[in-house]
């Protein structure tokens, strides 16, 4: 597949002869890796899958379980690391602001009394005891993980198909 030179690509979030700035920086070096890899050989189904997996595992409502996630899942199924850690990266703001919901939305699931969300309450809580603090922060923990295994699978289809399309349309468009 040959494709013409890179300065005349322009694909994904980015209209066609947009000027992209300093702000879009995160923008332009997914572009880059996911072209780089479409240049070296990498199929849109295969780098769809590891944008979709890291998407999925870099919302884990754990912090710091995502890196690890990525490292363990990416090369058991042939996964595209470099795309999977980039983007693992990228959607840690998302992974911030999931938290709390995954965590209510568990909650709910399990009728469970909401625990206090605020880091005061939770400092205080780890401060008296942290036997306490990981029974009570633990199963909360559990809940959210078990709303994130419900909800997280269903936007990873969704963004596999999605992310698919778009790069086989570049692939196709480049290749003429």
């Amino acid at each position: 597949m040959k494709f013409p030179e890179r300065e005349r690509i322009s694909f994904l979030l980015v209209p066609v002869g947009a000027n992209i700035d300093n702000n879009f920086s995160m923008t332009r070096k997914l572009k880059k890796i996911l072209l780089d890899q479409l240049y070296q050989g990498a199929t849109p189904k295969d780098l769809a899958l590891a944008v979709s997996f890291a998407f999925i595992l870099g919302t884990i409502p754990i912090m710091g379980a995502t890196t690890i996630l990525c490292v363990a899942v990416g090369p058991s199924l042939k996964l595209n690391h470099p795309t999977m850690q980039f983007i693992n990266y990228l959607i840690t703001p998302l992974q911030l602001i999931l938290i709390p919901v995954f965590l209510r939305t568990g909650e709910y699931i399990f009728n469970a009394e909401p625990i206090a969300f605020s880091p005061t309450v939770i400092i205080a809580d780890f401060m008296a005891g942290p036997l306490g603090f990981l029974a009570q922060y633990g199963m909360a923990g559990a809940m959210a993980v078990f709303a994130w295994s419900i909800i997280m699978p269903w936007f990873g289809v969704i963004l596999f198909f999605f992310v698919k399309s778009i790069l086989e349309k570049v692939v196709r468009e480049k290749s003429k």
